[in-house]
């Protein structure tokens, strides 16, 4: 039965997703049931787009500085500082504001490689981008977070490297292990139900990253609706900058950069800030897994006809 469930839930992965995140809002008991499974999800989730990655591949964008670095660039220095220009000449309140640049100077999501496979998007350049991004994250965050919002982080790039390092080294180390124990012929064959098994972890942690979010919502709903459509709009005006300026690079690598820039892990932003956001970036964090699962569904279209090649469903 798994072997023709999975492929099958692969088959509707970004519908189900979408479905998903408003599964956690909507059933409270289920979000809180599943909230201690957060951090082993998102392990799954980069373990399992690691297996079905070709790592020639990603050796090969590791060896292209240039567009890597651009990205990385975009992504950690250049992105918060417009957010945070727009963000403060519309008049966000301060709390609003602070949460929308401390996300748009975050890293790209764990998960950037798998929901780059499920568009069929460049998951090689996903994985390179996402490492060295979070790796450079405690050198770029308190020196912007002090200039641009008067919000002092004191992170010890030593520290930050032993508190995140196992989210990266311990997706590597299973998936080495995965891909000596079974052979390629054996993975691609089973690559469909690879695919089911990320989904059911990406659902797991939508619905739980919704914990307490319904009752957030029922005691201030106009806070949460407007958290919630500042954190839509950035994701896709940050997506849709980072296409204009990294389309000459190509079609498919610029649609995979603006996936990751809309995209960002603030879950690693609201730990190094050690509470200093407040309830107002934990509420961001929440909101802003919204867009994360139900864009790539709506924009499944948009990315179609953008890189000229069929998308998985």
């Amino acid at each position: 039965m798994p072997s023709r469930a999975l492929p099958a839930l692969a088959r509707i992965a970004t519908p189900a997703l979408a479905i998903g995140i408003f599964a956690g809002l909507l059933a409270p008991p289920l979000a809180s049931m599943l909230q201690p499974l957060l951090l082993p999800s998102i392990i799954a989730m980069l373990t399992l787009a690691l297996v079905r990655l070709d790592w020639r591949a990603v050796a090969a964008q590791a060896r292209r500085p240039g567009i890597v670095g651009l990205a990385v660039g975009w992504q950690l220095l250049l992105s918060p500082v417009l957010a945070y220009a727009i963000g403060a000449a519309v008049g966000l309140p301060a709390g609003l504001l602070v949460a929308l640049t401390l996300n748009a100077a975050a890293s790209p999501i764990m998960s950037s490689a798998a929901f780059a496979q499920l568009l069929d998007l460049d998951a090689p350049l996903s994985i390179v981008v996402v490492v060295i991004g979070t790796l450079l994250l405690p050198l770029t965050i308190p020196p912007l977070a002090y200039w641009l919002i008067d919000l002092e982080m004191a992170v010890s790039p030593a520290a930050f490297a032993a508190r995140v390092g196992w989210f990266i080294a311990l997706p590597f180390a299973a998936a080495i292990i995965i891909r000596r124990i079974a052979s390629e012929a054996t993975l691609a064959r089973h690559d469909d139900a690879i695919a089911g098994a990320t989904v059911i972890a990406l659902l797991v942690f939508a619905i739980a990253v919704m914990d307490g979010m319904m009752a957030r919502l029922l005691a201030d709903p106009a806070t949460v609706l407007l958290f919630l459509a500042v954190a839509i709009l950035a994701n896709v005006g940050l997506q849709a900058a980072a296409l204009g300026l990294f389309w000459m690079a190509g079609r498919r690598m610029a649609a995979s950069i603006a996936l990751m820039s809309g995209n960002r892990n603030m879950a690693l932003i609201f730990a190094l800030a050690g509470g200093l956001g407040g309830e107002d970036l934990l509420l961001y964090l929440a909101v802003a897994q919204v867009p994360i699962y139900v864009l790539p569904a709506l924009a499944k279209p948009i990315y179609r006809s953008l890189i000229g090649s069929g998308l998985k469903s």
